[in-house]
């Protein structure tokens, strides 16, 4: 059904540990399903650590500095927020970058509790937006595309 695939996957994120709202999917900016994480653009409940750490050589983090995002209730760590980055992490720059297993998330209309997420609401949201700009770009392309007015029937 069209109008099914049309409406918007809604994830709510929360602290694995206290459960309070950290985020949601319309915020969402990208995931990264090797890395176990997902960028948001905006967060709340979240405290982001004074001291910058500038991850050593030979790490995943290689090259960046970044700050600890706190949970602001209880105080996990939930991710990282990125201030200064190599070019392959730039995407990641002055956004929160939450990671899997320090949040639970639920799904808007879900009718069964998630025990154990697996990153499948970031992913289908993530796949649900790649769709619609796909779409969107359809649908400016084909505007483009001058029907000759022979093929017009009067």
């Amino acid at each position: 059904n069209m109008a099914d695939e049309m409406t918007e996957v809604l994830v709510v994120f929360q602290c694995k540990t206290c459960s309070v709202i950290v985020g949601d999917s319309v915020n969402l900016m990208h995931v990264n399903e090797e890395r176990r994480t997902f960028t948001l653009k905006f967060v709340v409940n979240i405290i982001r650590s004074t001291v910058p750490i500038h991850a050593a050589a030979g790490g995943e983090d290689a090259g960046n500095t970044f700050h600890d995002l706190l949970c602001r209730q209880c105080k996990r760590i939930l991710g990282k927020w990125y201030s200064a980055t190599v070019p392959q992490f730039d995407a990641y720059r002055m956004a929160y970058t939450l990671h899997a297993d320090d949040v639970a998330e639920y799904a808007v209309g879900a009718d069964a509790p998630e025990d154990e997420w697996s990153m499948e609401g970031a992913v289908a949201v993530a796949q649900w937006k790649a769709n619609m700009t796909h779409m969107r770009e359809l649908s400016k392309r084909l505007a483009k595309v001058k029907i000759p007015s022979s093929f017009v029937h009067p």
